[in-house]
């Protein structure tokens, strides 16, 4: 786990982004714009989601273990 710190540590800063822009986009919303807005807040809340599942892998070791084979994935490859 040691080795995806720093992995895990961008993520929790992404997270904060995403959402510092929700609540931007929540409060600076105009009724016109509520179908932008609605497909821009759905894009992120998935962001969020794959996001959580990617700290969660790092969290509990899984993370850059093939599901399939149980391999280990190169980082290179290693992808969030």
């Amino acid at each position: 786990m040691k080795d995806f710190d720093q992995v895990r540590n961008n993520l929790l800063d992404m997270l904060e982004e995403i959402d510092e822009r929700l609540s931007k986009i929540t409060n600076d919303t105009k009724t016109d714009d509520r179908l932008a807005v609605k497909n821009d807040e759905d894009s992120m809340l998935s962001e969020v989601r794959h996001i959580k599942r990617v700290i969660s892998q790092i969290d509990s070791g899984t993370y850059g273990i093939c599901l399939s084979c149980g391999n280990t994935i190169k980082k290179e490859y290693l992808t969030t």
